[in-house]
């Protein structure tokens, strides 16, 4: 099944309306959409996981809240889920990390020469060198995950 859902720019989170929207949901999605937030289709069993994510109406959302966000926006809206992670050759996502969290402080040429595939999919975001640094922290999950899976940190978690 199928709901609507809105995605927050903001923190990544989900926040959902099925097509039986209740009355009491009404202000808080209109509060959305009035806050800039878009509008994507998504699974059920995804809203369900997103709901309780959204840190927009928190202070400060930590560093780990927003990078946990972010993952799981690559995953549920872009498809970067786990097998697709898992064909990456082995570093790959970190060298895509690196290249989001170094653009404040290295040369554009050099950061670009670290990206791992095409030049068009490497999206910095010129004015927002939090964004960067949480993408760079979503692929590192992303590889963390990847090696935990392979079985290479056991260690890690012990």
């Amino acid at each position: 099944m199928n709901v609507l859902a809105i995605y927050c720019k903001t923190c990544g989170a989900l926040f959902y309306a099925n097509a039986h929207v209740l009355p009491e949901d009404v202000p808080d999605i209109l509060a959305y959409v009035q806050a800039g937030h878009r509008m994507a289709h998504v699974d059920h069993a995804t809203v369900r996981r997103c709901l309780a994510t959204c840190h927009c109406a928190d202070p400060a959302p930590t560093g780990a809240q927003l990078i946990a966000a972010e993952r799981e926006r690559q995953v549920q809206l872009e498809g970067f889920t786990a097998e697709h992670d898992n064909a990456h050759d082995p570093g790959e996502l970190i060298a895509a990390a690196a290249a989001y969290a170094l653009l404040p402080i290295a040369p554009r040429e050099f950061v670009c020469n670290l990206w791992p595939w095409r030049q068009s999919e490497f999206k910095p975001s010129d004015d927002d060198p939090l964004r960067n640094l949480v993408r760079a922290g979503a692929l590192i999950a992303a590889e963390i995950d990847r090696l935990l899976r392979a079985g290479q940190g056991e260690a890690a978690h012990d």
